[in-house]
């Protein structure tokens, strides 16, 4: 279950976006999967303490998945532990999305082989967005881990290369109709046609959206309205704005960046 779009604009700059939909039993699902995040990639020199945030370099990573929930969620957190620590040789080691890319290429096949070796075998496959700024080349790339199904081989390839705009999905909603001819021109209004398209429940809940510029990944929530026409902040299942209101006007709250998608 699933559609996740990837694009780069006329400016460089990489969006991620997603539904929020996850299947729970064989039967039923939920609109609560976080499949838009952000993984923070540290890099630290030879002598360090590895406090977070002393390192060299410090860039967040933008991911986002199709497939199974359960591998995809392993491979998020591990990358959070293997890239939020990485070490280099200053004046030596080269800093690209290459070498970062093949640390969580690794991860991502170690993880999704143990994993297809399971009962649950091919319905264990997941796919994985993953953008980043380069520091090498100081522009944003973006590259799509994969797995064949029928040797359980896995390998990955960098997308949205080339002039822009791109556009790139994964997911069992990339076969939707309600996508229409010319879903790259306009992808959050192509994505959000197909969770509102009744003949597909596979794929459905609040849309996802995340837009690497430079060095961060920033995550928006999606701005909708409820029964009685009050504001809520989808960030997948839960409502940011619903969990500032429970506060009762304490003056510790969740900040959200937010977008809406006019009708």
């Amino acid at each position: 279950m699933t559609l996740c779009l990837a694009w780069r604009d006329t400016n460089g700059h990489v969006h991620l976006a997603s539904d929020s939909r996850v299947k729970v039993a064989s039967n039923s699902f939920e609109d609560i999967a976080v499949k838009v995040t952000r993984i923070p990639c540290e890099i630290f020199p030879p002598s360090s303490s590895f406090a977070n945030g002393t390192g060299d370099h410090q860039i967040s990573l933008g991911m986002a998945f199709a497939g199974n929930h359960v591998g995809a969620y392993a491979i998020k957190e591990s990358l959070i532990e293997v890239l939020g620590r990485l070490q280099h040789v200053p004046g030596v080691t080269e800093l690209s999305m290459d070498k970062i890319v093949k640390i969580a290429f690794h991860t991502y096949e170690s993880l999704s082989k143990k994993l297809c070796s399971t009962s649950i075998a091919e319905k264990g496959i997941c796919e994985i967005f993953l953008v980043g700024l380069c520091q090498k080349r100081k522009s944003v790339r973006a590259f799509k881990f994969s797995t064949d199904p029928t040797t359980n081989s896995h390998f990955f390839k960098e997308i949205l290369v080339g002039p822009a705009p791109h556009f790139e999905m994964i997911g069992s909603g990339r076969n939707a109709q309600s996508l229409g001819a010319n879903a790259s021109a306009d992808p959050i209004r192509a994505l959000k046609a197909v969770i509102e398209d009744p003949s597909r429940q596979d794929v459905g809940g609040a849309v996802q959206y995340g837009t690497c510029a430079n060095s961060d990944f920033t995550i928006y929530c999606e701005c909708l309205n409820d029964y009685n026409d009050s504001p809520v902040y989808m960030r997948a299942g839960l409502d940011i704005n619903g969990i500032n209101s429970s506060m009762e006007h304490d003056d510790l709250v969740v900040a959200a960046l937010c977008f809406e998608i006019d009708n």
